[in-house]
């Protein structure tokens, strides 16, 4: 969790993944809410997917949010379960002030 929140473009994915997840009536402070680990294979059962967050709940308790392209062309099954690679979050584009 601290090389998450010190991380720019983690913190930014598990604050967009709480407030969907506080959209869809879930309070994300009880849940153990962390991000996928880049460059491992995952699998769970599918909470939400936007255009740039999914959540996905593993068998071990946690909700590993990871980008939307982690999930891209990955088969959904009819019990909402799916496997996949996690992507790297994408890099936050910082805008200098001169």
């Amino acid at each position: 969790m601290f090389q998450e929140t010190g991380d720019p473009a983690s913190s930014k994915l598990l604050q967009k993944a709480a407030e969907n997840l506080e959209q869809r009536g879930q309070d994300p402070d009880k849940l153990y809410l962390t991000v996928a680990q880049s460059g491992q294979q995952h699998e769970g059962q599918l909470e939400f997917k936007t255009s740039r967050v999914c959540v996905v709940a593993d068998d071990q308790g946690r909700h590993l949010a990871t980008p939307a392209s982690s999930l891209k062309g990955v088969a959904v099954s009819d019990e909402d379960r799916v496997k996949f690679t996690a992507s790297e979050p994408p890099r936050i584009q910082r805008q200098l002030d001169y």
